[in-house]
């Protein structure tokens, strides 16, 4: 509990929908596939699935709005 394969595909469907705004609608519904994957495989209950899913989106929407991984100073400029 939770579910990290769908944490994983939540996080990833944030990002890549937030990143190319054409493609939403398909990596969510990946995502979800991915969650009644792990139901119907009895590898997780669906609350362990639901769970996942909220944790996948609440990381990648903070991630997208906070911008992480961006520089925080500009590069050095190169010598020559």
């Amino acid at each position: 509990m939770p579910s990290s394969h769908t944490a994983y595909a939540f996080v990833m469907a944030a990002f890549l929908g937030a990143t190319y705004p054409r493609l939403r609608a398909l990596v969510y519904a990946l995502a979800v596939v991915v969650g009644l994957a792990r139901v119907l495989t009895h590898g997780h209950y669906p609350t362990d699935v639901i769970a996942g899913a909220a944790i996948g989106l609440a990381v990648g929407r903070a991630a997208i709005s906070r911008a992480w991984g961006t520089r925080l100073f500009p590069a050095p400029a190169e010598p020559g």
